[in-house]
Parts: C-alpha cells; structure tokens; sequence
C-alpha cells in the first residue's frame, strides 16, 4: 500500500547500489539503501552475535561474520566521508551495521557522506553520519505507549483517513512518515499541513524496492522514544474484536502483553472493490471497500513490535521479523482476537497506480513467462476478476463491514449496525455539513418544522452533531441518540467558507479537538479552509448521501431521507443563502496565499461535489440567488426581525445574539454569529 515491491527484483540501473540513510546508536552505526554491493539475496542475514533465530529456528541463508572477514570470502565497512573506513558487524540485504570510527575522529565526520563497501565496489549515498547519541536507547524513558512507521508513495490522499483511524481510534500517539519519491500529489506539502495538528515525522526516502531498509531505519529511529510500534501501510487497518478488548484500541491491547512478546503478528485478510468503479468514491477505503476474503491473505501477517525485541541484524522481509531469541518472542494473534483488513483491489485508478509501482523494470508483474512486456490487458484482467467474483462467488467472499461500524460508532452518531451500543432511542436522519452564519441550514431545520412537524423533533439538523462528542459549543448532547442515515449538505467553498466565519471562539476550540489540524485562533481565512476541508473529509466518509444546499428540492431530502407525509415539491428547498455582513469577501486567490496546498485541495474537492471553480465570481447557483447582505443591511431595523427567518438568519441568534467574542482576528471585531 505504500513504496513497498513485493518481489524484490532489481533494477539494472541502480547496480552500484544506493544507501539513503543512516541512524547512530550508542554501539555502531546502521547504514540503509537499495542494491548494496554486498549481496542481492533478501533472505541474506550476516551476523558478529547470536544467530537470527525464530522460535528456536534459524533462517537460511545465515553467515557468521567473523568467518567470512578472516577467510576473504565477503568484506564489509562503511565508508565515511570517502576515507574512513571501519569494519561492518551485522548485514542483511538493505542495512549494514559498522563500528564507529575513532573517537577523535567523530566530530570532524558528523554530517559527512556515509556509505557502504564490498566486493570492490562503494555504494553511492545520499546519507550523512549523525551524531553518536549518549545514552542507550532502552535506557531512555518512552515518550510514546504507540508509534507508526508508513511508507508512502502518491498516497497523500488517504492519509487524513489513516491518521484519524489509527491516532483517534488506536492510540497512536506519532506516526514516522517516509517519502518514497512521490511526484504526483504533494506528499511533503500535505505531510506539513496535517502535522499541524498530529504528531509526524517527515523523511524524504526515494529509492524503490526499500521496503526492508525503510522497517530497519524507522525501527532503530522509534526505539528512541517509543515502546510498541506498527508496522502497516497506507491500506492497512488493524482490528480487534470487542469481546477480546473492551476499548477496541490497540494500545490498550498491547498493555495487555507479557513484556517477553517481542512482537504481535495479525494475520492478513484481503478486502476489495466489488462495484468494478473506475474512479475513487468519495468517503475513505473503510466506507466503500466491503468485500473480503473468506481466507487469509495467503498466510501473510503484519507485525505490531517492541524496537529493542529485534534481532541485530534487523532482518525482516515486511511481513516477517527476527526477534531476539530467547528473550523475546512473536505472539501470533488469533482471528478471534483480530486481524488486519488489507484494501488490496481499491477503484482502477487506485489499483492501477499501485499495481504499475510495484511492477518495477524487474517485476514479473508485466513480463511473460519469456521475459516479454505484457500489455494492460494483464492488470485489468486482474483487477476485473476480483471485482467480479466478489459479486457472485460466497464461497470466497463475503460482505463484511466491521471495520465501517467500528469507525461509524466510535467517531459518529450514525447507527452503523450491531457493533454500536444498543441506543435507547434511534432517530431516522441527521443533515450535516460545515455550519455558520448563510450555511443554509436554519433555513432546512425550518423548513421541515413547517411542513412535517411530527417529523422535524427526529430529524437533526446540525453542523456540530457530525462528530460524535462528549460536549458541544451550542447544541445539546444527546448521549443515547443515534441516527439510522446521515446526509451531507455541501455548499460552494467560498460562500461556506464566509459562513463559519463568524463562528463563536467556543466553536473553533470544538473544531480544533475534532480536527486538529484546525488551529484555535489565528487567521479566519487559514481557519476557515482547513475547517471546510477537513470537516467535508469526515462528513464524506460517514454519509449515506449528498447534496448542494443551492440546488437541494424538498422532494430530494424526503425521498433520501424517507420521510413519512412530507411534500414532494421538485422546487429549490431554499430562496436565500445570505452572505453574512461580518465576512471577509474570498477568492480562490486569497485562499491560495493562505495555504495552497490545501487550496487545491478544496478545488478538487469542490469539483467532486459538482461545483465551478473557474473564476472568483461571487458564488451563485442556476436560481439566481446570491449575496443578498446589501439587501438585509437595507431594511429598516424594525423589518430585519421579520427578514431573519426569510435570509436564514435566525439560526445566528441562538449563540448570545453575535456578542463579541473578544478575539483580535482579521474580521476587525465585527459580531460573532453562530
């Protein structure tokens, strides 16, 4: 799911061999690349100390060291700064662990080049030597009960996703973020923008076909500050059964562990597209990928580890890992207790992009058994008879939306199915969106106390209700409420984003403990973007249907939402959409000076929900309405009452009629309106 190859096979073009990065530790120093010059076989494990060994096993392919330096079969060292060389201690195929150089060398080589020798030949690098740190690693209080190493490669859009499952749903509380040389969707941009709000480590990693360097460097890198750390990619998502652990989370299962469980090893279960869709649904992997493997993922597992469990050499092959025997031991997790989903066969143009990563220059992926470049026909054949099957054959699959409740309980109000606690009352719908002042959504709310008011005390109409909360700015709890559908009302960016301008202080710090990236205070322009953002993001993956707020018909929401008695009028629900008077006017342009990263993601996510973003135009729909606040400033004091609930302006006085909030931003002081 991530920068991972799956058959390991080399490219010729980088035969020399690359080393990519470096980690000191108080002993020695481990080196990190591709195709180093050493030895090709992945299964390669060279060793100074105790052999690898697996449940009292040795791996093949394992060599002593000391035995192969004295006879002059295979000589190993690291090269530091082109002319410092000093004698290797452990190897594997990806990672070489040398002897520091002299002490009173140390200093004058800190931040030089680092490579890795043999055979005649020196690797190139792009890695530095790092300071030697003072103190062990396992002498050091963890910062961190659960960390996350994930390598990407052109995933960025699903990392939002991944990040709120594991941190918000886990207990992962930092997440080691590799760059495998994404190109295609600002991975850096976007990194940098989320760990605004979660706790990430970013390390540029380019080289392909490193998955086993990139787990020993991120290893060694955690074992600094964390006592258990998983090891997935961007689709993978491990779960556990709530007779087994109560909370659900993965760190409470891991306090559970004998400290002599080096490791926890869940074992693969494939889930895939069976809808054959060509294009990336809106929502996440979790709400649109249901169809799951009856079996195991071909035996696979994935490990959950202790850094300091691992073997020396750092062997492993992703879905392995040499522990230290006896002292530490794998516990494998049994499918009672949990497993992990695997989202293998995603929408084509996921799966494609996935399936032409790993099918490098070497791959058997694309070649025939002659070593002849296959056509497309190879892959959509593929990904076409999994789809299929997953429609007609039960005997292999099976629907299985576990993971979608777990998700849907734990973050939402939505009534996803068993796995939530039984509510005591269950309504029919919550409509849902960004919120604020011309949102539209008083005007909805009062539309439905107007024509179905046996109705209207069932159906929720609130912008704070998507997150499932223990407190809320405005509305009031409702703690044994849950909704059997949840629709999002979207609204074009600009006029959304004028809207929860005015949200109250109280408001922000909500959205900020929601979505952290979200800061508290500062400019509402940056605010208010990362809130329409990542507020959609949510929304997008817990809706059962969505619609614009401009164009929405009264018989639209009664037919989606199945609402007894109600009119089918297919007119516009609403006639207004007020732009409220204390906004700062915005263009797309404004938005990009504020961050445009993730101004382009909001255009992109605009054009999703059916909107144009050509121009700076002021927003409007095929009706006509648009800024009506010339009109509203207009009236006559004693009129503007009556005019609230035309405009869609009573909702705002719900919040103590637009006091002040104190804030300093950049509306100048005008009223806040909730």
């Amino acid at each position: 799911g991530g920068g991972q190859d799956e058959d390991g096979a080399a490219d010729e073009e980088n035969a020399q061999g690359m080393v990519v990065g470096s980690v000191s530790t108080v002993d020695d120093v481990a080196v990190f690349g591709a195709h180093l010059p050493h030895g090709k076989r992945t299964n390669l494990i060279i060793t100074s100390g105790e052999p690898c060994r697996e449940g009292g096993k040795m791996p093949k392919n394992q060599h002593n060291m000391t035995k192969l330096w004295e006879a002059g079969r295979l000589r190993i060292e690291c090269v530091f700064d082109g002319r410092i060389r000093t004698r290797a201690r452990h190897a594997m195929v990806q990672a070489v662990r040398c002897d520091h150089p002299p002490a009173e060398l140390r200093a004058e080589l800190y931040g030089k080049p680092i490579s890795v020798a043999a055979r005649g030949t020196t690797a190139a690098t792009t890695a530095v030597y790092e300071p030697v740190p003072t103190v062990r690693a396992e002498d050091v209080p963890h910062k961190h009960m659960l960390c996350s190493c994930l390598q990407i490669w052109n995933r960025a859009d699903h990392l939002l996703e991944w990040l709120r499952y594991y941190v918000h749903m886990m207990g992962v509380s930092k997440v080691f973020i590799y760059d495998n040389d994404s190109k295609e969707d600002d991975l850096a941009a976007k990194v940098s923008w989320l760990a605004k709000g979660y706790n990430i480590s970013y390390t540029f990693w380019p080289e392909r076909k490193t998955q086993i360097g990139f787990n020993g460097h991120c290893i060694l890198r955690a074992a600094r500050e964390c006592k258990w750390v998983t090891m997935t990619d961007i689709d993978e998502f491990v779960y556990l059964q709530p007779d087994e652990t109560p909370s659900q989370r993965l760190d409470d299962f891991l306090l559970q562990q004998e400290a002599a469980v080096g490791g926890v090893a869940f074992r693969m279960v494939t889930v895939s597209d069976s809808e054959c869709r060509l294009k990336t649904p809106l929502g996440g992997v979790i709400k649109n990928y249901k169809c799951r493997t009856r079996e195991n993922h071909g035996g696979n597992t994935k490990h959950i580890l202790r850094p300091e469990a691992i073997h020396d050499t750092l062997y492993n092959c992703a879905h392995y890992y040499c522990y230290q025997y006896p002292a530490y031991r794998r516990e494998s997790v049994a499918g009672s207790v949990g497993y992990l989903f695997h989202y293998k066969v995603q929408a084509w143009e996921e799966f494609m992009k996935k399936y032409q990563r790993r099918a490098g220059l070497g791959s058997r992926k694309f070649r025939t058994d002659d070593g002849q470049q296959v056509s497309i026909d190879k892959p959509t054949r593929e990904f076409l008879g999994v789809c299929t099957e997953c429609q007609t054959n039960d005997v292999m699959f099976f629907n299985d939306s576990a993971l979608s409740q777990r998700y849907n309980c734990r973050l939402s109000w939505k009534y996803a199915g068993p796995l939530c606690k039984e509510p005591e009352a269950l309504h029919p719908l919550l409509i849902t969106g960004t919120g604020g002042f011309g949102s539209g959504m008083h005007g909805i709310s009062a539309w439905l106390e107007r024509h179905v008011p046996d109705q209207a005390s069932r159906v929720a109409v609130s912008w704070e209700l998507a997150f499932r909360a223990k407190s809320y700015p405005v509305a009031e709890q409702f703690p044994s409420f849950r909704y059997q559908r949840v629709f999002h009302q979207v609204q074009h960016p600009l006029h959304a984003m004028m809207a929860v301008m005015g949200l109250s202080s109280a408001a922000w710090d909500y959205i900020h403990e929601m979505t952290p990236v979200v800061p508290r205070n500062g400019s509402l322009v940056l605010r208010a973007l990362y809130h329409w953002v990542t507020w959609n993001l949510f929304v997008d993956s817990i809706s059962d249907w969505t619609f614009q707020v401009e164009t929405v018909s009264a018989r639209d929401i009664c037919n989606h939402g199945k609402i007894p008695n109600c009119p089918t009028e297919d007119v516009p629900l609403l006639t207004h959409l007020p732009t409220p008077p204390h906004a700062v006017h915005l263009t797309w342009a404004k938005l990009a000076d504020a961050d445009p990263t993730v101004a382009r993601i909001a255009k992109a996510m605009a054009q999703r929900y059916g909107y144009s973003v050509d121009d700076d135009s002021e927003p409007t729909n095929e009706h006509g309405y648009a800024n009506v606040k010339t009109k509203w400033q207009a009236l006559p004091a004693s009129q503007r009452e009556l005019a609230d609930d035309e405009f869609g302006f009573a909702d705002q006085k719900a919040d103590g009629d637009g006091e002040d909030d104190g804030e300093d931003d950049d509306h100048d002081g005008e009223d806040q309106f909730e």
